[in-house]
């Protein structure tokens, strides 16, 4: 059993390292990206998060961020302020609903083609 419980730890403790440092690779790439615009692991989350889903209030961002309301508004008012994502009326006119604006997209894309075609794959430095 103890066995186990040591293989999961190294498992954890590994995950929590290739976390970090996929959060590092993209800060960096962003950046390159957008000079003098830093953006946190947590803003790129929203953006994607926005990108990836219809109809997103900021409600629905705090629960799938699993944090406060106020700190989700607070990641997306700086997200707006940098032009990334704007707010929009929903149909009954009382919910706003987050959607990125042409420079958000941009952004997006150009981090996704940096990651497909800069990055080296495991198999990639397993081989070198």
């Amino acid at each position: 059993m103890e066995h186990k419980e040591g293989n999961l730890e190294i498992i954890i403790n590994q995950f929590y390292d290739a976390t970090a440092n996929i959060n590092k690779a993209i800060t960096n790439m962003v950046k390159e990206l957008e000079p003098g615009r830093y953006l946190s692991y947590e803003q790129i989350e929203t953006m994607y998060f926005i990108q990836h889903n219809e109809k997103v209030s900021i409600n629905d961002l705090a629960n799938k961020q699993r944090t406060y309301k106020t700190a989700a508004s607070k990641r997306v008012k700086k997200l707006e302020s940098k032009g990334y994502v704007q707010r929009v009326y929903s149909n009954d006119k009382r919910t706003k609903l987050l959607s990125l604006t042409h420079n958000g997209e941009r952004l997006l894309k150009e981090m996704k083609i940096c990651l497909l075609y800069t990055s080296p794959s495991p198999r990639d430095k397993r081989q070198s």
